[in-house]
């Protein structure tokens, strides 16, 4: 290994950067994919809300028209049927249903409920009772409807409910959960295919264009750089590394020429020497036999 570079760490595939792309990708598309879910959500549950506050609304509507005279001549019996039914119509819908007469005073009241349900719907009645209008708690699933009489419209009561969106939002949630088994098993089988395409489009490249470096950094100039009639990111790598790879090989030629003429100096300096001495020794007949590169061959013939 060349002097001065240290030995890389060994490479872990939780390394690799294609594999943090992936989990990037992932991490961006869990992170979109609940902010989808969550307001998707949000928005079915007011939809719900909504469409269980209309028919809270006509329910008791419909209940008030009927009510009118059983209010009016204190028919309890047909008061008490009719809450009954009004319950056992909306199943698991309902809550409580409540009856008040003209005095705001509890005439009949069905279901369950807490207390402090039943005051509040105690002053939504009143309420309803001396505007002669629908009174509704926002936010909740409470209201109170004026029960009116005779040919004036007069008002002998209300009649009030307390629903609940729980059976409703369950039936939502069992609803979308195949749904949600697919998306999930979507967004599964797409995060392997674009792990799949990463690895085609840039692992295999970076991998070759590592392998290229490698034998770089270990003095083969002689394989060409691939990819460097690429037009994008990888093929401008592709074609520096080929640029340095020219400069590394004709540096390295260079070199080669450079250790050649000094072998044939120092040889040539060698033959002269030798027969220098042999001159100086008194031998006239000696010659140089061995031949000189180019450069220093006229000195061998002189």
């Amino acid at each position: 290994m060349p002097n001065g570079v240290s030995a890389a760490p060994a490479s872990l595939p939780g390394r690799s950067i294609l594999i943090r792309i992936s989990g990037l990708i992932a991490a961006t598309t869990c992170v979109v994919a609940i902010l989808l879910a969550t307001f998707a959500t949000r928005s079915a549950l007011d939809i719900v809300g909504d469409a269980l506050g209309e028919e809270l609304q006509s329910v008791l509507v419909g209940s008030a028209a009927n009510l009118g005279p059983h209010l009016r001549f204190k028919n309890s019996a047909a008061i008490e049927e009719d809450l009954n039914g009004q319950l056992q119509r909306a199943g698991d819908k309902a809550v409580s249903v409540a009856v008040w007469n003209a005095d705001a005073e509890s005439i009949a009241r069905v279901g369950t409920g807490d207390p402090g349900a039943a005051a509040e719907l105690q002053e939504m009645a009143l309420q309803a009772i001396s505007s002669g209008e629908t009174v509704f708690q926002r936010g909740t699933l409470a209201q109170v409807v004026p029960v009116k009489f005779g040919p004036n419209q007069a008002i002998v009561g209300a009649v009030g409910a307390v629903w609940t969106a729980q059976g409703a939002v369950t039936a939502v949630f069992r609803n979308a959960v195949p749904g949600m088994i697919v998306t999930m098993v979507l967004f599964v089988g797409l995060l392997f295919a674009a792990a799949v395409l990463l690895r085609r489009m840039l692992g295999r490249p970076l991998s070759a264009l590592c392998a290229s470096m490698g034998s770089l950094a270990r003095g083969d100039f002689d394989n060409a750089i691939p990819m460097t009639d690429r037009a994008d990111e990888l093929g401008e790598l592709a074609r520096s590394l080929e640029s340095l790879r020219g400069d590394l090989s004709q540096m390295r030629a260079a070199e080669m020429r450079r250790e050649a003429a000094r072998t044939d100096q120092a040889q040539a300096v060698e033959g002269l020497a030798s027969a220098l001495q042999a001159l100086s020794g008194g031998d006239l007949t000696s010659r140089i036999d061995e031949r000189f590169a180019e450069d220093y061959e006229r000195l061998r013939s002189d």
